[in-house]
């Protein structure tokens, strides 16, 4: 990609010196750059050397009386600062064409190219021309004020590779650093979640147990068959944390699902009731013609059905109705 670096006009250079350089002569210099010949570096400001070089100018291009260049071999880091906004002017530097150093002399010819920070070039939106001082040169922009000796070497500026250095360092210890901070974070949600989820264990486990004491307590006075204990107290325990529990009751082939399970049980132990509304006394056999008579109209289908089952179970094993109706619950 080309990049201007120099318009044609007359510019007054740094010595005070008014220069023109016509867009002919602008044509004149992008034929005649030969990078075999002296291939104009990339420097940053303007160097009393063209060294280091952190690109090279691979060819040039004339166009409306604009000079445009083409950059090759640009280090990464320097890269990295102009696209970063540290270095946005260029400042083309030119051999004139009765300079003794000229490679091609009569013509133009582009010296380096460099790259301003806080100094301002002469042409607006491009870069000063500027030539070393042991050399013939006309530089075109506003003078870079004068650097003082310090005394001090302690306090002397950075070079450029100190500079990418630093920033290169910086840049690392604020990618650790983040790394770190998000590190910490996930630790931190971790031991959230664990305390958390402990919480949760107690309270289901002091529920559970408050359930095991209720039951106990059932058994303890009569009221339920210890056989029965496990059924109230996973009915319980699944009717307050259903997420933490099964909906399924027993082990092995015994294992059914909880609701047959406790349709079962109840079909066991709640007292018979007569249409007239007599509570039936006691677990004795009833004969199908004793109740199927007083179910007929009143029951609905599905408990008809497994009442019917019931009374049929009981009669052909001759055991009592609570017990045949448990045993065909789940059937």
């Amino acid at each position: 990609m080309a990049h201007e670096i120099f318009r044609a006009g007359t510019h007054t250079d740094n010595n005070g010196r008014k220069v023109t350089i016509t867009a002919a002569e602008l044509e004149q210099a992008a034929a005649a750059y030969d990078p075999a010949l002296h291939e104009a570096p990339v420097v940053v400001g303007h160097p009393a050397t063209d060294a280091p070089a952190y690109g090279w100018v691979g060819g040039l291009k004339a166009d409306g009386g604009t000079l445009s260049a083409d950059f090759a071999q640009v280090d990464d880091d320097f890269a990295g600062l102009v696209r970063a906004g540290r270095y946005k002017k260029v400042s083309a530097s030119f051999y004139p064409p009765s300079s003794p150093n000229n490679p091609k002399p009569g013509v133009w010819y582009l010296r380096h190219v460099g790259f301003l920070g806080a100094h301002p070039p002469a042409v607006k939106g491009l870069a000063a021309v500027a030539f070393a001082e042991n050399e013939e040169f006309a530089q075109f922009g506003e003078a870079e004020p004068e650097i003082q000796p310090n005394p001090n070497p302690q306090e002397n500026p950075m070079t450029l590779e100190e500079q990418l250095a630093a920033e290169k360092a910086a840049r690392e210890a604020a990618e650790a650093e983040a790394a770190a901070a998000k590190a910490q974070a996930a630790e931190t949600a971790a031991e959230l979640q664990k305390l958390q989820d402990e919480q949760e264990r107690d309270l289901r486990e002091a529920a559970h147990q408050q359930n095991a004491d209720f039951a106990e307590g059932l058994v303890k006075s009569g009221r339920l068959k210890p056989a029965d204990k496990d059924l109230v107290v996973r009915a319980l325990d699944f009717a307050e944390h259903p997420e933490h529990y099964t909906a399924d009751f027993g082990e092995g082939e015994a294992k059914k699902p909880l609701a047959a399970a406790l349709r079962g049980f109840l079909a066991a132990v709640l007292p018979e009731y007569k249409l007239g509304g007599h509570l039936a006394k006691g677990r004795q056999t009833v004969k199908p013609a004793d109740l199927s008579a007083d179910f007929a109209e009143a029951a609905d289908p599905e408990a008809l059905s497994h009442h019917e089952r019931a009374l049929a179970l009981a009669e052909k094993e001759g055991i009592d109705y609570a017990e045949a109706a448990r045993r065909t619950a789940a059937v």
